[in-house]
Parts: C-alpha cells; sequence; structure tokens
C-alpha cells in the first residue's frame, strides 16, 4: 500500500526563491511565471536531496467580510493556515495558477461545509518561503485568501476571529506569518 512518502508532489526550482523570507504578498512576475510553466511532480525525498528545488505546498486562509473589516477562520487549536500538499490528481489540469486557485476553492469549501461549486473569491494572497521554519527547509507554500460569504457559520471546533485580533494568539511560526494575508491593509 503506497504510503504519503510515496506520493508525488509538486516541486519548482529554488532559485526565484533564494531571495525571499518570510510571507511575500507581492509575488514577482518570476516566481508566478516560474510555477506556471517550470514544475513538476516528484517524490518529497527527491525534491529534499535537490538543493535547486523546493516544493510547492497550498495554504488556504478562510476569511468573510470586507477589507477592513475582516474575520478570519481559526481552529481549535489555533491554525489559521491549513497546508497540504499539491499531489498529480488535486490538480485537474497541470499545475497552472488557474489549477491552484480552483484547489484553493475546493479546499476552503470543504473547510467551512459549502457545497463544492460555491462560488467564494480566492485570490493568491502571496508565499511563505523561510528555510528556517520547521518543514520549509525544501519547500514553499502558496498562500490563497479564499473569501466566504459573511453569514458562513464557523464549523465546529472552529471561531471567527477578527483580523485586528490574530497577532499573538496562532503559535505555530508558519500561520503566524499568514496573519498578515488576513487582511492586508497599506502601511500593515
Amino acid at each position: 500500500m503506497p504510503t504519503e512518502a510515496d506520493a508525488l508532489v509538486l516541486a519548482m526550482p529554488a532559485r526565484e526563491l533564494f531571495l525571499a523570507t518570510g510571507f511575500v504578498s507581492t509575488p514577482s512576475m518570476a516566481v508566478l511565471d516560474c510555477l506556471g510553466s517550470e514544475t513538476w511532480f516528484a517524490l518529497p525525498a527527491v525534491v529534499a536531496e535537490d538543493p535547486l528545488a523546493r516544493e510547492v505546498r497550498l495554504g488556504v486562509l478562510v476569511v468573510r467580510g470586507t477589507p477592513g473589516c475582516r474575520e478570519a477562520l481559526l481552529t481549535a487549536d489555533a491554525r489559521l493556515l491549513e497546508v497540504l500538499a499539491l499531489l498529480p490528481e488535486h490538480l485537474d489540469d497541470g499545475s497552472s495558477l488557474g489549477a491552484l486557485k480552483r484547489r484553493a476553492m475546493a479546499v476552503a469549501c470543504a473547510r467551512v461545509g459549502l457545497p463544492a461549486n460555491s462560488r467564494c473569491g480566492v485570490e493568491l494572497a502571496g508565499y511563505i518561503s523561510d528555510v528556517r521554519l520547521p518543514g520549509l527547509k525544501h519547500a514553499m507554500v502558496l498562500v490563497y485568501r479564499a473569501t466566504v460569504p459573511p453569514e458562513t457559520p464557523a464549523p465546529v471546533g472552529s471561531s471567527w476571529v477578527r483580523s485586528g485580533s490574530l497577532a499573538g494568539l496562532t503559535p505555530d511560526p508558519l500561520c503566524a506569518l499568514a496573519v498578515a494575508a488576513a487582511d492586508p491593509r497599506p502601511g500593515r
């Protein structure tokens, strides 16, 4: 029976990520072009052994409300960002940016119990690349912000938290970096 280590994951060249550390809210055209045209699928162990490659993971942040007055979904264990490996079966038409956006939408809808065909606003909020963070030595996380309808209830065990109150609530360093993606505002 195949294990998680046997599953192919999305990978990309690391060259565009060497200068970035932390949460990058405005991905460069070089990173976007690389994601759109230079990705491949490989075993996680192969990516980890290649210093010139990074695994691409999907991070989904679910919010509701309007800019400046947003609430973010926070789980009972204080996780703001759901991070997933990107497997070939998750990307319906390859590794295109459109396929990544559709996967983020499906994850967000499932997370809050909305039907799969629900239309919620999904946008690329940025990415996290920091080899010092646990689990990110050989990976980067594309962070998508999914805005669900304002009346969407929080799933059992989760709660909606005003975006301005998120700082310090999540002990996970990866989630802490994603706080800025919950409700980006100029000068913040």
